[in-house]
């Protein structure tokens, strides 16, 4: 081996050459000496690696012949080449050439030389182009097929016979030392042209083996593959065999199992058997043992008292569920009636607590009028009275409060007071009045106090539901704003959703307020103040705005551009896009009979165009064929 990698060491050579000339080539052999176990039979390298040259002085004639084939890749199998072409050309994109020649072109039997080499002296040719190369028996075959070396005579001088060699009209290409003739004949006169090709120096043959040697070696190679192919094929076929092998014993193991299968359910079912047949046996003995007992009187009349305490205790749990029935709905109808009281108590409340304030309203309002016109009263008489004074009492009533504190003024008053008292006699009727009016008072200020408790009951109970409730709602129509208020941004707009808040529970709703331009402020969405178009976008934004409270397998959205004007139409489609296409959203379907030119698309979406009616023209062209014709386009200019 040793001794075959020093002769190899020419092919290292040359493969540098080949690096420097085509580094696509240099870099196919690389990966198809590392990967020969993928393929059947032996794939040749590029010629120029495979080929040896017996006799130098050929050299410049067999690269010339060869130039087109130098880099050529040969497989021996269709299948070889199809793996090859697909890892070379299309995974790794590399420029090499490949071709796979029929079988019948890969025997080297099958060519032979147009004229006995014996003949080829007289015409001054030394040998054949094939007499002149060594190599692999197969790809020698290939190259007489591709370029006919086994029918080019060539000659160490100049000195060859052209006469002849043109009368012969055996040959249609020949060499020599420096030039290579190419032979045509007319197909009216006959005559023989010749075109004559100055030979190039030779580049990659530049070096060549022991050729003896080498081929020595190679038989021992050839017959070591041979070998190795025939090992790799018993391989396959006992790898085949056992895949048989294994397929026949997994088959019997799942017989196997079906086997134990059936064989458990035949013991439980014997085992059913056995049981249903000692229970039989065990019946029959209870059976017999009954028979054999005498029948009693006694036992019919206990069996009939029995029958009869069951009549009777059921009878009792029927009319037991009647009476309860009867209760349950007294005490339905008076849960009802207990429900609609306190109703009406709660409505009464209400009212009287609205009369008890107004009642309360009156009085004060009375008291105070009541106090101002006693007071006026009271200052009047106090001024009569004054003016009838003789001049010296209203000395004496103006001294009489000089210097005395108001306390003692004060004391002064009631004292004169009381003794006004003993001297005067009140109306019966109107303290009886006053003093009926004051328990009035106190009885509706009670009821007030009552009702006050109640009513704060009552609304501690509607603020125990109605915070988590209100909460919730709260943080539920946030959200909704929040994603509201995303999207109008994203179109240039602004949105916000919020609670619209009532005395009456029924009456609460949802306000959106939208504003599409930036000298308004945010206003209610109305039937009046927005024009249809503003009212679809909010409406679509709205809906999108909720998609994230409610998981759905999907949405269908049906026409909601019609009616909306380009602009708005152009908003809501991107609007619509951007959403439907993100990671994690349900399915959205829009169905639409038109669609605005230019719109702004995204690779999860698809677009299906459905022709329907009773008569469709078969000149309208297949969608598919027109894809792989678009498809065939853009390969072409790639």
């Amino acid at each position: 081996k040793n001794r075959l990698d020093a002769l190899d060491d020419i092919r290292n050579r040359r493969l540098q050459q080949l690096r420097n000339q085509d580094n696509d080539v240099f870099e196919a052999v690389l990966w198809l000496r590392e990967n020969r176990n993928m393929f059947q039979k032996h794939v040749f390298e590029p010629v120029c690696l495979e080929l040896n040259i017996k006799n130098m002085t050929f050299v410049n004639a067999i690269e010339n012949i060869l130039r087109n084939h130098l880099k050529t890749f040969i497989c021996q199998t269709r299948d070889d080449y199809d793996i090859l072409t697909r890892e070379l050309l299309d995974k790794k994109k590399l420029r090499v050439n490949i071709i796979a020649p029929r079988p019948q072109e890969l025997n080297l039997d099958n060519y032979s030389a147009p004229v006995p080499s014996s003949q080829l002296k007289q015409l001054g040719f030394n040998c054949y182009m094939l007499d002149a190369m060594d190599g692999p028996p197969a790809l020698l075959a290939a190259m007489c097929s591709k370029a006919s070396i086994h029918a080019i005579p060539v000659a160490e001088n100049s000195s060859v016979d052209f006469q002849a060699i043109r009368e012969s009209r055996k040959f249609k290409r020949y060499a020599t030392s420096t030039t290579i003739y190419s032979v045509s004949y007319s197909r009216h006169t006959g005559e023989a042209l010749d075109t004559a090709t100055q030979l190039r120096p030779a580049q990659i043959f530049t070096a060549s083996v022991d050729h003896e040697e080498r081929a020595r070696l190679i038989r021992e190679v050839d017959k070591m593959r041979s070998t190795l192919e025939q090992n790799e094929s018993q391989i396959r076929e006992l790898t085949a065999e056992e895949n048989s092998l294994r397929k026949v014993h997994q088959e019997y193991l799942s017989k196997r199992d079906t086997l134990n299968t059936a064989r458990r359910e035949l013991i439980m079912s014997l085992k059913r058997q056995e049981k249903q047949r000692i229970d039989l046996e065990t019946q029959k003995k209870d059976l017999k043992r009954r028979l054999d007992e005498p029948s009693s009187e006694e036992e019919e009349e206990k069996i009939r008292q029995t029958l009869q305490r069951m009549a009777a205790r059921r009878c009792k749990l029927t009319l037991d569920y009647l009476k309860l029935a009867k209760e349950s709905q007294e005490q339905f109808s008076q849960l009802t009636i207990t429900t609609l009281n306190r109703l009406q108590a709660y409505a009464e409340l209400q009212a009287t607590e609205t009369e008890c304030r107004e009642k309360v309203r009156q009085l004060k309002d009375m008291e105070d009028r009541y106090a101002a016109d006693r007071a006026k009263t009271l200052l009047d008489q106090a001024k009569e009275e004054y003016n009838t004074l003789p001049q010296e009492d209203v000395q004496e009533f103006q001294d009489l409060g000089k210097g005395v504190p108001l306390e003692q003024l004060e004391d002064m008053l009631a004292g004169e007071t009381a003794k006004a008292a003993l001297h005067y006699t009140p109306n019966q009727s109107v303290i009886e009045k006053y003093e009926q009016r004051q328990g009035e008072i106190k009885s509706a200020k009670d009821k007030v106090d009552v009702k006050e408790k109640k009513l704060n009951k009552i609304i501690s109970e509607i603020e125990a539901v109605r915070g988590p409730w209100y909460a919730r709602v709260s943080e539920v129509i946030e959200k909704i704003s929040n994603e509201f208020s995303k999207s109008f941004a994203k179109i240039g707009c602004a949105g916000e959703v919020k609670l619209g808040e009532h005395e009456d529970y029924d009456k609460w709703c949802i306000e959106i307020l939208v504003k599409f331009r930036d000298t308004e402020k945010l206003q209610k969405l109305t039937g009046q103040r927005q024009s249809g178009g503003e009212r679809s976008v909010s409406t679509i934004m709205y809906l999108m705005a909720l998609q994230s409270l409610s998981k759905v397998s999907f949405r269908v959205v049906d026409e909601i551009n019609q009616g909306m004007d380009p602009r708005n139409e152009r908003m809501v489609h991107s609007q619509l896009v951007e959403t439907a296409c993100e990671i994690g959203t349900a399915q959205y379907f829009l169905i639409t009979p038109k669609l605005l030119p230019n719109l702004d698309y995204h690779e999860r979406m698809k677009v299906l165009c459905i022709y329907n009616g009773e008569w469709l023209d078969e000149g309208v062209m297949k969608w598919g064929r027109y894809l792989e014709n678009q498809q065939r386009s853009k390969t072409r200019r790639l």
